[in-house]
Order: C-alpha cells, then sequence, then structure tokens
C-alpha cells in the first residue's frame, strides 16, 4: 500500500496505445501491421485496488498483448491468491487459511508458500519488526478504518482502538503458530486466533513474479507499474536511463525524478 507518495513511471489509460520515443524504429521486413513501437496499456480492475499498468519498448502489437495478457493474468490471480477478505471457488487462497486456524492444513499453491517464505527472510532482517502473522492485530484497525470512511463521509469524527484492545490482539502472533510444509505444499496455522496479512509484501511480491515470467517469455525491455510498485526489465535504449517520478504528497503537482540504468524495482510508501 502506497500511503502519500505515488510513483509515476508513465501515464496510465483504458486502451493500448503505441508510444512516439524519439527513436522510434521499424524493423526492416515490418509491414504497417508489424511496426516495431514501444506499447503501453493499463488495467483499472485487475487486482489488489490499483491501477495495473505494463510498457514494453521495440515490440510489434501482438507481441506486446500476448505479455500485457500474461502479466495481466497474473496480476489477478496472485490477488485472489492472496486475499484474506474474499473467498473463491476452486482456490484455497490466504483467507481458507486463516479460517481453517487451530485446525488441519490446507493444501495450496506453493507459491503462496513462496511467499510466506519470503516473508519470512524480511521478518528476520528487519529485526522481527515486518511481521505478517499479525493478522489479528492489523484485523482490529482495518474495522476501525472501515468504519472510520463511512463515518467521515457522513461528516463524523471516527474513534480508534483503544490501548487495551490493541495490547490484546498483539498477543496472538508468532511464526512458531505456521507451519509452511513445501513436500505437501500445505500452510497450517496451529492457534485459532493467529492470522495472516501479507498487505505488507504481497504487491511488491507479485510484481516481482510478473518480471521473472516477462523475461522468461523472453521480454528484454519493459515497465510494469501496479500502483507504485515499479518494476523496470532490461536497459532502455542508447543505455538511456530509466526515470521515476516521485509526487509530491502536498498536491503541488511536483515531481522528484530518480534516474537509474538497468533493471531496478522502486517502490515508496
Amino acid at each position: 500500500m502506497t500511503l502519500g507518495l505515488s510513483l509515476a513511471l508513465f501515464l496510465t489509460g483504458c486502451s493500448t496505445t503505441p508510444s512516439t520515443p524519439a527513436t522510434q524504429s521499424t524493423s526492416a521486413s515490418a509491414t504497417a501491421s508489424t511496426q516495431v513501437k514501444d506499447y503501453s496499456s493499463s488495467c483499472l480492475d485487475c487486482g489488489f485496488d490499483t491501477v495495473f499498468s505494463y510498457r514494453e519498448y521495440n515490440v510489434d502489437e501482438a507481441t506486446f498483448q500476448k505479455h500485457y495478457q500474461k502479466a495481466k493474468e497474473m496480476f489477478s490471480y496472485y490477488n485472489t491468491l492472496f486475499d484474506i477478505y474474499n473467498n473463491y471457488d476452486n482456490l484455497n487462497n490466504l483467507k481458507t487459511v486463516n479460517d481453517e486456524a487451530g485446525k488441519d492444513p490446507v493444501k495450496v499453491d506453493p507459491v503462496l508458500i513462496e511467499l510466506l517464505k519470503e516473508a519470512q527472510t524480511f521478518y528476520t532482517l528487519s529485526n522481527q519488526e515486518f511481521n505478517v502473522t499479525a493478522g489479528s492485530l492489523l484485523k482490529v484497525w482495518h474495522s476501525y478504518r472501515e468504519d472510520g470512511i463511512v463515518l467521515n463521509e457522513k461528516q463524523q469524527k471516527a474513534p480508534i482502538p483503544s490501548l487495551s484492545e490493541l495490547q490484546e490482539a498483539a498477543k496472538y502472533q508468532g511464526w512458531d503458530s505456521i507451519i509452511l510444509d513445501e513436500t505437501n505444499s500445505t500452510i497450517q496455522i496451529t492457534d485459532p486466533h493467529v492470522s495472516i496479512d501479507v498487505g505488507g509484501i504481497a504487491k511488491g511480491f507479485t510484481v516481482e513474479k510478473i518480471a521473472q515470467e516477462l523475461i522468461q517469455e523472453g521480454v528484454q525491455t519493459a515497465a510494469i507499474n501496479a500502483g507504485g510498485n515499479v518494476r523496470t526489465i532490461g536497459t532502455k535504449a542508447n543505455n538511456a536511463p530509466w526515470s521515476i517520478g516521485i509526487q509530491n504528497p502536498g498536491g503541488s503537482g511536483s515531481l522528484f525524478v530518480v534516474q537509474q540504468l538497468g533493471p531496478h524495482s522502486f517502490v515508496t510508501s
């Protein structure tokens, strides 16, 4: 989730549009229908409550559409897999795992275990500050936030949770309550009061997985933007740097531009 700052890598829209860079080229054998250009497209409802945008450089439209559709499908699927609020037919997602806390192991897509193992790594690197097992505590804040939005829309002040309520919810967390079985591809939460919330890592993890898949598909130069989680692939023509604009949260519209050569990930919070 981005709070206050947002990354603006390229303009978004709902349709596919070829860009017109100064160095636009066309392959020697290309016809009018297979011109090599830069294409970008965006999706407003692919998942994670954000705009998903994809831009690829120096390709024909058919190739772009193939890669864009693949990226959209992955983004949408991971959104359902990491969802803690909704159930889906024929899918054991993270909500399924949380609902079965204190019961039997849940068979899941191996990528969900991969995500949680990555979260474990950052739990260690952050000296236990980044903790996706604190879902019970985050659930309290989520509930008050949702109620607060409704009250604020009615021009009413909204309460925040009491310290005692937060302290009680904070008791129920810890990786010692999570069993990840890679052999059988199952996840089990042994404590019925513990739940998992991957909101702090799911979108960035998803964007990286999409980038890796696109690279395997042969993508040479591209950029993915998922609501501020930006991942660049390859190097731009003439070894030009990627330019990432960070919007002024004060609303003035001014940008702070970061330039980097080669593939990188950019995220603000």
